[in-house]
């Protein structure tokens, strides 16, 4: 059987993901906030889901996993229903006391630290850090060589010929006095370049330049030559170039203001590491924090949790037992590592630098806590959340996983269920065939192949006379509903196959391409199966899936009805800010996606009726019926549909579109001639 907790991992993943959504957020209402009175999404006995409740939980979802075009209703109906069901399976968790729980206050402990801690940090540490030019100018100033240098950079006008005579005849006109765009247009053979009028930007020494590859004897003229003079042709890659350096710029390092915003980042990070090693070295004298290092190289992994003596010896020091570590609070952070973490650690600088480590995050999370910052206002929701996911991760695994089994009987069966359809393993055949371009040498070399007394004299005819000479004529495995390799599907030739008895020849038949063709069948292999021992885990795995969902939809069902839980999705709707709206339908535009773009001003004209925003969805819909779709009926609708709305900016435009679809007047002239 496979390891329960290790399915309990792998399950616990797929229930989160559906069963809490968002990481954070808040969940409960605060004394003192003004009442919600927004429409009752959901709601049970004990609680309910508000609209204000259910779109702030949205919000809270990370920009990564939303629909690029918001959610569907169908989208929200679901998240809905997850929400309501995360609440009621929270409550049942806390009636049956988890959250109490010993195991649910240890990993809460654990994972918290991390939230409190950062919080900590922003505060005691990063917002203290406040730049000024003058400091970042400095810090540039000190880091230049290090951090802002920069490669010469080159500008260019080009053309590419493919022959010397042509290179000459470009470069005389060149001289001559012919534009050099009009030389490009000309005399280029690079369509990419030719496009941009001949113009290459942003060239790094010794990089590639773009649509031409690499080339050091280019590289070294354009970084040489004269600006604006224009160069001798230079051949490179079978064609020959003709260059004229426009621009360039060898500044060793960035300019500041170019290279501001990393200077102020590895300002802050710089700044940041010594406030912290300062804090600390103030924190280790106020709480008296000392490392082993003897201890630390003497470490026993083999005793290290099992022997008392071995496990009670301190190597983080301090009267404090929340900063004090032990050897055996250290075989406990093993039993928790991937191996080959683990094994890094077998090393006396890996242990050092992880105890090190260890010491400033014990050392900090305590004066972090006795400064009050797990009551922290900042990070509630997150500490909310965290203990609401923590006491649902052990509820779930109590009663959903430990509670799901299953035995070698329920695997065995479901194997003679299933074998034939996922288990089995199809006959098939190894043959020798003869491949021929006609019927004539098909049947003489048959006639040959069946007087050949060994493999040796088959091989010969295959060499002097078959088309097909590779591996000897020799495929497989064909199996019987399947294809001839290097043929693909041919049904009359695996018919003949499973017809012809192992060492026997075919007749001469016609192959899918017309090919005249017979064979030689090596041998046989009939049905056989998968070991059931070999994919027995593959089974247990599946059923403990099914089971564990059946599990969770009894459990959830039972919920629902103790709790009276009710859900109102009717009561949703797809509404996104109009901002949203007119950027989606300005993409689905540029796109030429028109019809996307005229769903998203409807959606506008439906939620946004304010006289402003709709008034100008629907003039946008008749611009798009008019220049794009070409619809004069629906963009004349459109258009006298604006001049309906009371007097505005787009009412004049309205009008002479309409004029210009009646064909009463040049609208693009009008409106070109207009001021802006």
């Amino acid at each position: 059987m496979i390891r329960k907790r290790i399915i309990m991992r792998i399950l616990f993943v797929a229930f989160l993901s559906t069963f809490i959504f968002a990481c954070r957020c808040s969940f409960l209402s605060k004394v003192g906030e003004k009442a919600d009175t927004s429409p009752v999404l959901a709601e049970w006995d004990g609680g309910k889901i508000t609209e204000n409740d259910f779109e702030k939980r949205l919000e809270s979802i990370p920009e990564f996993y939303r629909p690029k075009q918001g959610f569907s209703v169908e989208q929200k109906q679901k998240f809905l229903k997850d929400y309501a069901i995360e609440e009621i399976f929270y409550l049942e968790a806390k009636e049956k006391g988890f959250d109490k729980n010993e195991n649910v206050k240890d990993n809460y402990n654990k994972n918290s630290a991390h939230i409190i801690l950062n919080q900590y940090t922003q505060e005691e540490i990063r917002d203290k850090i406040k730049p000024t030019e003058p400091n970042l100018k400095k810090f540039y100033e000190a880091h230049k060589d290090k951090f802002f240098t920069q490669e010469p950079t080159a500008t260019i006008l080009h053309i590419q010929t493919a022959t010397l005579d042509s290179a000459k005849q470009a470069l005389s006109e060149l001289n001559e006095g012919v534009d050099f765009t009009e030389a490009v247009a000309k005399y280029s053979n690079n369509s990419y370049i030719k496009k941009h009028g001949g113009k290459i930007a942003n060239i790094r020494k010794g990089g590639y330049i773009s649509t031409i590859g690499k080339s050091p004897e280019l590289d070294s003229l354009i970084f040489s030559a004269e600006l604006d003079k224009i160069c001798e042709p230079i051949k490179f890659k079978d064609n020959y170039h003709i260059i004229k350096v426009i621009d360039r710029d060898t500044t060793k390092y960035k300019p500041f203001e170019v290279a501001k915003k990393d200077v102020e980042r590895r300002y802050k990070t710089n700044k940041e590491k010594v406030l912290k090693e300062k804090l600390l070295e103030k924190l280790t004298k106020k709480y008296k924090v000392t490392l082993d290092t003897l201890a630390i190289k003497n470490i026993d992994f083999e005793k290290a949790d099992t022997l008392e003596s071995e496990a009670n010896i301190q190597l983080i020091k301090s009267p404090f037992a929340e900063i004090s570590f032990t050897v055996g609070d250290f075989a406990k952070d093993l039993l928790q590592m991937a191996e080959p973490r683990k094994q890094s650690l077998e090393t006396y600088k890996e242990r050092k630098m992880y105890l090190t480590d260890k010491l400033k995050n014990n050392t900090m999370y305590y004066d972090a806590i006795k400064k009050g910052y797990e009551r922290n206002p900042k990070i509630e929701p997150e500490l909310s959340r965290l203990k609401m996911v923590t006491v649902l991760r052990e509820y779930y695994k109590s009663y959903i996983v430990d509670s799901t089994t299953v035995s070698e009987e329920d695997i065995r069966e479901v194997y003679e269920r299933d074998k034939d359809k996922k288990y089995m393993i199809r006959p098939s055949c190894r043959i020798q065939q003869f491949v021929f371009n006609d019927k004539e040498t098909a049947d003489y070399v048959l006639f040959k192949a069946k007087k050949a007394e060994s493999d040796e004299e088959l091989n010969e005819l295959i060499k002097e006379y078959a088309t097909y000479k590779t591996k000897n004529g020799i495929l497989g495995p064909v199996y019987e509903t399947g294809s001839i390799p290097g043929l693909g599907k041919d049904t009359l030739y695996v018919t003949k196959i499973f017809e012809t008895k192992v060492g026997e020849f075919s007749d001469v038949f016609q192959n899918r391409k017309g090919e005249y063709v017979f064979f030689k069948v090596l041998s046989y292999k009939p049905v056989t199966y998968r070991d059931f021992e070999k994919v027995s885990n593959e089974i247990e795995r599946s059923l403990f899936t099914k089971k564990q969902k059946e599990r969770f939809e009894n459990v959830k069902d039972i919920l629902t009805q103790k709790y009276n839980l009710k859900l109102y999705p009717e009561k949703l709707e797809r509404k996104l800010p109009v901002d949203s709206l007119f950027k989606f339908a300005e993409e689905a535009m540029s796109h030429k996606s028109y019809y996307d773009a005229i769903h998203q001003y409807d959606e506008i004209i439906k939620y946004y009726k304010n006289g402003k925003d709709d008034y100008k969805a629907t003039f946008m819909k008749g611009f798009i019926y008019s220049e794009n779709l070409n619809n004069k009926k629906k963009a004349q609708e459109m258009f006298e549909k604006v001049l309906s709305y009371p007097e505005g900016e787009l009412h004049e435009s309205a009008k002479y579109m309409l004029k210009a679809l009646k064909g009463e007047d040049d609208i693009l002239e009008k409106i070109n001639k207009a001021p802006e």
